[in-house]
C-alpha cells in the first residue's frame, strides 16, 4: 500500500539533490507514544498468533541473560518469533501495518516527509523496529531507505535472533554515518528528526536536527544547543 500523496509528488517528477537526506526515527516520532513492535505484538496475540511455546521462548531467553546481558534479555529478544514461518510473519506485519498502523501515523510527520520530497531529499527511515515491520511503512511513505534491525532466517524460517547492528543509542549514530558515507550524503547539510535522549548522538550528526515529541532529556539538549522541537500528533485521517 502507497500514501496517495506521496506517490502525487513522485510523479510530480522532483529530483534529488543527491546529497541531502531527510532522516526520521519511526517509534515515538512518525508513531506517537508506542512503538512498531508493541503494536505488532499486541496484534499476534489477539488473533492468537503468540502461542504458549512462542512466551516460554521469551521467557527463557529472558531470564537466560538478564544476569550477564541485558540488551539481549530485553531490546534484542526476538524469541517469541523463534521457528516461525518468515513469509507467515511478514504477511502478518502487512496486515498489521494496514489494519492498525496507518491510522497511527502522525499527519504532521507525514506532512514534512512530503515537503522533504518536494526538494528532492532522499528520506531515510532509521529505527531500532524489525525490518520485517518496517518494510511496510517504507513503501506506505515511499521512502528511500530503511536502516532497522534484521531478524536471522534459517530455512525460510526465524531464529529470534538479530544479524547485523541493532540502531540504538550509539550504534544509531554508527549506521547513519557508515550510510551517509557510502551512499555520498552531506549530513551537515542533512535533517534528522527522533524522540528520545538515546537519539541525541544520532541528531547531532546533522545540520539540522530537530526533537520531535522529546522527552525531558532530550529537551534539555534540544534548549541547550538551539535545536528546533516539535510535535508530531498521532492524529490523521486514513
Amino acid at each position: 500500500m502507497v500514501n496517495p500523496q506521496i506517490c502525487s509528488v513522485i510523479e510530480a517528477g522532483s529530483q534529488y539533490e543527491t546529497k541531502t537526506a531527510a532522516i526520521f526515527d519511526v517509534d515515538g516520532t512518525l508513531i506517537e507514544g508506542t512503538s512498531l513492535e508493541r503494536i505488532f505484538f499486541k496484534y499476534l496475540l489477539s488473533r492468537g498468533h503468540i502461542r504458549l511455546v512462542d512466551l516460554l521462548n521469551l521467557a527463557t531467553t529472558f531470564v537466560h541473560y538478564a544476569a550477564t546481558d541485558w540488551r539481549r534479555a530485553t531490546r534484542t529478544n526476538k524469541s517469541y518469533l523463534r521457528s516461525r514461518s518468515a513469509d507467515f510473519i511478514k504477511g502478518l506485519a502487512r496486515d498489521c501495518f494496514e489494519q492498525q498502523i496507518i491510522a497511527r501515523l502522525s499527519r504532521k510527520g507525514l506532512e514534512q516527509i512530503i515537503r522533504h520530497k518536494q526538494r528532492g531529499h532522499r528520506v531515510v527511515l532509521l529505527s531500532g523496529s524489525l525490518n520485517v515491520l518496517l518494510e511496510p511503512l517504507r513503501d506506505y511513505l515511499q521512502a528511500d531507505e530503511v536502516i532497522g534491525s534484521t531478524l536471522e532466517e534459517s530455512n525460510g524460517e526465524f531464529t529470534g535472533f538479530l544479524v547485523g547492528p541493532h540502531p540504538f543509542a550509539v550504534v544509531k549514530k554508527i549506521c547513519l554515518i557508515n550510510w551517509a558515507e557510502a551512499n555520498g550524503i552531506c549530513l551537515a547539510q542533512s535533517y534528522a528528526y527522533a524522540d528520545r535522549w538515546t537519539d541525541h548522538q544520532m541528531l547531532a550528526c546533522v545540520g539540522h536536527p530537530v526533537a520531535v515529541n522529546p522527552d525531558r532529556r532530550l529537551l534539555r539538549i534540544a534548549r541547550q544547543l538551539g535545536w528546533i522541537v516539535e510535535r508530531f500528533s498521532n492524529k490523521q485521517s486514513q
